[in-house]
């Protein structure tokens, strides 16, 4: 009957050391769990940020080519109300959009030259 107590104290105390252990660990575990969710949030606003910043990144590109075309226009529209012959074009650089092709630049550069000679003939 002795040991029987000594036993039962014994499993007792070790209960109460593996609750007090348990409730350790879930304390833990919820804290680990509570951090990791803080990092996704975080991760999400950030990325949301980022999807938002190459937004206004492209938003700008569309608004600079936008612009860059509408000074192309001006500048030829002054050169070709200039009565200067226009510079012949050796070659042609945008930022991004899709490029003339190199037979549609020369047979705008055949069809200006031709026009200039007819309108020197003419004049």
């Amino acid at each position: 009957m002795l040991f029987q107590r000594g036993e039962t104290r014994i499993a007792k105390e070790e209960g109460s050391t593996a609750t007090a252990e348990g409730r350790l660990i879930a304390e833990l575990k919820r804290q680990a769990e509570a951090q990791l969710e803080a990092k996704n949030r975080e991760i999400d606003s950030i990325q949301g940020r980022l999807a938002d910043i190459e937004r206004q990144r492209q938003e700008l590109q569309s608004g600079m080519d936008a612009k860059v075309k509408a000074r192309e226009d001006e500048l030829r529209l002054a050169v070709s109300k200039s009565g200067l012959p226009a510079p012949p074009i050796d070659n042609v650089r945008r930022r991004g959009g899709v490029l003339p092709q190199q037979t549609e630049i020369v047979e705008r550069v055949l069809l200006g030259t031709a026009a200039r000679n007819r309108e020197g003939v003419l004049a």
